[in-house]
């Protein structure tokens, strides 16, 4: 039997289901949107409630709404927002309650209440859990119902009751939809709390300021706060009367300027110590004050931590230690003077009486003892010496005590170190307790004496006869200049007998000296002469004797110095001399040959130049002309010739430029212009250079500067761009995929009028082997052939830059892992300038002011082509006379606020260099009039989105795809404030 097709009526049917199905969902797809606004719009939990209940009828279709809040003492269900026309309901019925022994309690509001989950009563006619508010209900015309609970952090808190006109209204997607639309109820009413808490919190954080504040200012020690970076945020009043500073002076970097010189690396290392292993420092270190004065203190920091236990700053005291460090001082310098003194005699003392008792000593060597310290003490003389020296100490202990002194006794030991002289010193010391008198003795070793005495009687004769056969002319002059002693090698190379040098007759002595240019010597220049005059020595004095018979010349290098008296007049004077006219003579051929290298060199320094004008010339105008032919109306194949042509000459002007500041550095003729620079616009328009290529090889090149680093600087700015450009050109020719970085920051030391900056630029490109880091840094080099091959260049650019560095008072430095990427960079120190602005480069974009009523200025921040495009036809269909202005990531919609001043800001949310978040922070941080609205643009569907949205300063909330009209009620009620 075939089965019956459905009639026209009944398919009509199914279609008119469906379309009410699809109504209804639209309804509360809408209603849940609603909701969502005015969680952003709410400003407390009765406003919430009362807009939630009253959108539920309005745009979710249903006949009545209402939220209850559960007393915690009755249990009672509390109505606190109603939306509908049937309100009066609420008054007339039993009342609710969440507990099950009560009437109340029995129903869908009470069981959803205490099972913690939704109820649905989708035929009140029927369903016994109504029946103590069924017959109102009907009344009302209630035929459906669903009880959602309201909870706040997993606890229930109250319920969402919602009644529609329809039987069996309430279905799977219905539930589900309305259960989304109390969590975001449940949310909302979470962040009232936490923003209640986090108000209370800070005003318990400002109560402790004020007491904390309170307290240091009366503290009798001084107190300090700093930052992470040792930067000082706080201090009181007793630490700048310590350290001599006022408030003003001490903050920021202020307080370290005041550390002594040679105590700031011992502080910057404790600060090290400190901060990676979170311990507590105590040091002593000085402060010097502006009179001058030095102070000691002693220094306690503790770190400050945050709820993760990272170190966020720094919480110290200094004491005023200096009179305590002043008495040690003292004492440390008497205590050391005296045991510099004990230390400093030579000799043995001894303390002995007239018996020759000894009673105590003191000795730098025991090894001239007979016996052993240990046994010393408490013996005889006659017990510790041999008879004859025994006999000689007693015989000067008797004219101690006769004369009060004696001096010049002497004895000799024979030791196992063999046989030692020694002279003996006596005095009296202060009697004792018992009236003894005792003497001091001192034993002086003069076993050295004894034997230079007769040593040098030995060697007198030994000296001569060396004297006589060095190869240095040895001649010594008496304070008249008057040879008085030579040996025969003087003899030789001055042109007398040894016996006419030391006949005294000046006269028979006749010099011809010549200076090193070959011209007479003046008289008053003669070594001898100078010495004699100046009374100090001279060293490697060239001089030329010209012999009187032959007028040969030979050259010699003289050295010789005086000898005083004590009365500072000169006793001797010593010279010696040896010949050099072999060196003299080789180093005229090698001067001879460095000035016809010198020469040579300028020659090729010419020729360079002049090829370098000659081809700079030709390149000038193939450059020009095929830059203005790939701007005309050119073919495909004729814009690639053209680009190929213009690519290739400017590799070339390249290679020119590179040998002609090679040629300059080489030939000493490459001056620094130093002036005042923008470094800021410098850096930004190297980065803008090579922003085509990387792009091009789909590579991410970053500019990032320190926050400290000043804007305006004094250096030469074209050879900075220059040693930037070679090392950005070198990372984006060697690097095929990944990221460039080129960072500026600041380093130690700190000081007022100059700054130490590094420059560094890493890449991940192809990095370069160990064996050849140092290679590369010589002219005309590179890694090796096949680099040269696969990448081209001169291998001049490495060399130039360092070249450049060295002219700064720097160097190049290099960090490379082959096969991961390298890193170069430099160090320079720099001096400010007076004007600082630390704000970003400036677009020069146009503002078109239009006095139209409702013109207004629209920021759009959004990173993607597309997006930006749509963006900016949506606003100028809602807003036909506005201005956009135009921001392709968080670092310029930040420059075109400050420049701009929109009335409005639509901020995308993920962006490169800074996010949305990160941008609309740093905006609230520096608006000055108001608080420009600005509207998050996102793709993110996360109620947690939108919590970060509004943490973040952000005004409201547009998800994507943007519809119009939500843009167009946006920006009205945004735009109309």
């Amino acid at each position: 039997m075939k089965e019956e097709k459905p009639s026209y009526e009944d398919l009509l049917a199914k279609i008119n289901v469906q379309e009410q199905k699809m109504n209804r969902a639209k309804r509360l797809y809408l209603f849940i949107s609603r909701i969502n606004q005015i969680i952003v719009r709410a400003q407390d939990r009765n406003q919430l409630f009362k807009e939630v209940c009253n959108i539920a009828v309005e745009i979710g279709g249903f006949k009545m709404a209402w939220i209850g809040m559960i007393d915690p003492v009755t249990q009672d269900v509390i109505p606190v927002g109603v939306g509908g026309l049937d309100q009066e309901y609420l008054s007339v019925i039993k009342q609710i309650s969440a507990k099950i022994d009560q009437e109340g309690g029995r129903g869908p509001a009470g069981i959803a209440i205490r099972k913690g989950t939704h109820q649905v009563c989708n035929a009140i006619e029927e369903d016994s859990s109504m029946d103590l508010w069924r017959e109102e209900a009907l009344k009302k015309g209630f035929r459906s119902l669903i009880a959602i609970p309201i909870k706040m952090y997993d606890k229930v808190v109250g319920v969402f009751v919602i009644y529609a006109a329809e039987k069996n209204y309430f279905d799977d997607e219905e539930i589900s939809l309305l259960n989304n639309a109390t969590s975001d109820v449940t949310f909302a009413l979470e962040f009232f709390e936490e923003e209640i808490m986090r108000k209370e919190a800070e005003e318990a954080v400002a109560q402790s300021e004020k007491r904390f504040h309170t307290l240091t200012e009366v503290s009798p020690v001084g107190i300090f706060r700093t930052d992470l970076t040792g930067a000082t945020t706080y201090v009181n009043q007793r630490w700048t009367q310590i350290v001599g500073i006022s408030y003003e002076e001490s903050m920021g970097s202020g307080w370290y300027i005041a550390i002594h010189p040679d105590d700031r690396i011992k502080i910057y290392n404790e600060w090290k110590k400190v901060t990676a292993d979170k311990v507590r420092s105590l040091l002593e270190y000085r402060f010097i004050k502006p009179d001058g004065n030095i102070i000691w203190v002693i220094g306690q920091a503790t770190p400050e931590t945050n709820a993760e236990n990272e170190i966020i700053g720094f919480i110290g005291t200094i004491t005023d230690i200096t009179e305590r460090k002043e008495a040690e001082d003292k004492f440390f310098k008497t205590s050391k003077k005296m045991e510099a003194i004990i230390e400093a005699i030579p000799d043995m003392m001894f303390e002995i009486n007239l018996e020759g008792m000894i009673f105590n000593y003191h000795t730098p060597n025991n090894d001239l003892l007979l016996m052993s310290p240990f046994f010393f003490v408490g013996k005889n003389v006659r017990e510790v010496l041999p008879a004859p020296a025994a006999s000689v100490c007693f015989s000067a202990l008797e004219e101690a005590h006769e004369k009060g002194f004696s001096r010049g006794k002497q004895y000799s030991l024979e030791l196992n170190t063999g046989k030692f002289w020694f002279e003996l010193s006596l005095a009296p010391m202060k009697e004792d307790e018992r009236k003894e008198k005792h003497f001091i003795v001192i034993s002086r070793d003069i076993t050295e004496q004894k034997m230079a005495t007769e040593a040098l009687l030995k060697n007198k004769t030994r000296y001569r006869g060396i004297l006589d056969n060095l190869e240095a002319g040895i001649v010594v002059h008496d304070a008249n200049g008057i040879i008085i002693m030579c040996n025969s090698k003087s003899g030789e190379l001055l042109g007398y007998s040894i016996e006419e040098l030391m006949s005294g007759d000046r006269e028979s002595l006749k010099w011809h000296f010549l200076n090193e240019d070959y011209s007479e010597m003046k008289v008053d220049n003669y070594p001898i002469n100078q010495i004699i005059r100046s009374k100090t020595a001279i060293k490697n004095f060239p001089l030329g004797i010209m012999e009187p018979t032959t007028k040969k010349i030979i050259w010699i290098l003289v050295n010789g110095f005086p000898t005083l008296d004590k009365n500072g007049n000169i006793q001797e004077v010593v010279t010696s001399f040896i010949d050099i006219t072999k060196q003299k003579m080789m180093n005229y051929e090698i001067q001879k040959a460095k000035e016809l290298a010198e020469i040579a060199n300028k020659s090729k320094t010419d020729f360079l130049a002049n090829m370098s004008h000659e081809i700079r010339t030709p390149l000038n105008g193939i450059i020009g002309f095929t830059s203005l032919l790939m701007e005309s109306n050119l073919e495909q194949n004729q814009k690639d010739y053209m680009l190929t042509i213009n690519e290739s000459a400017n590799t070339l002007m390249d290679i020119v430029n590179d040998i002609l500041d090679f040629s300059k550095i080489e030939a000493g003729k490459l001056e620094l212009k130093i002036e005042e620079v923008d470094l800021f616009a410098i850096t930004n328009q190297v980065v803008s250079l090579f922003k085509y290529q990387a792009n091009q090889k789909q590579i991410d090149l970053v500019l990032d500067i320190d926050a400290n680093v000043p804007q305006y600087l004094f250096t030469d700015s074209l050879r900075l761009k220059q040693i930037i450009i070679n090392l950005i050109g070198n990372a984006v020719k060697f690097t095929q995929k990944g990221q460039i970085q080129l960072e500026i920051k600041t380093i130690l030391p700190f000081e007022e009028h100059y700054v130490n900056l590094n420059f560094s630029v890493k890449d991940t490109g192809i990095g370069i082997q160990s064996k050849n880091l140092g290679k590369i840094f010589h002219s005309f080099e590179q890694e090796d052939n096949s680099t040269s091959r696969q990448f081209g260049g001169t291998g001049l650019g490495l060399a130039i830059s360092n070249r450049l560095l060295a002219l700064m008072d720097s160097n190049l430095e290099l960090e490379s892992t082959y096969g991961e990427g390298s890193k170069f960079y430099f160090n320079i120190r720099l001096k400010k300038s007076e004007v600082q602005n630390h704000h970003l480069l400036k677009t020069n974009g146009k503002l078109v002011m239009k006095n139209i009523l409702g013109a207004k200025k629209v920021l759009i921040v959004e990173d993607n082509t597309i997006n930006m495009l749509l963006a900016k036809t949506l606003v100028k269909r809602i807003i036909p006379e506005s201005i956009i202005i135009e921001a392709f990531d968080g670092d310029e919609a930040i420059e075109q606020y400050q420049n701009q001043q929109p009335d409005i800001i639509l901020m995308d949310i993920q962006m490169p260099n800074k996010n949305g978040f990160e941008a609309t922070h740093e905006i609230r941080k520096i608006e000055k009039n108001g608080s420009t609205p600005i509207i998050a643009l996102t793709a993110g569907i996360f109620i947690e989105e939108k919590e970060q949205c509004l943490k973040s300063g952000m005004n409201d909330y547009i998800t994507k795809p943007i519809i119009v009209s939500d843009l167009e009620s946006v920006m009205l009620k945004w735009l109309s404030h």
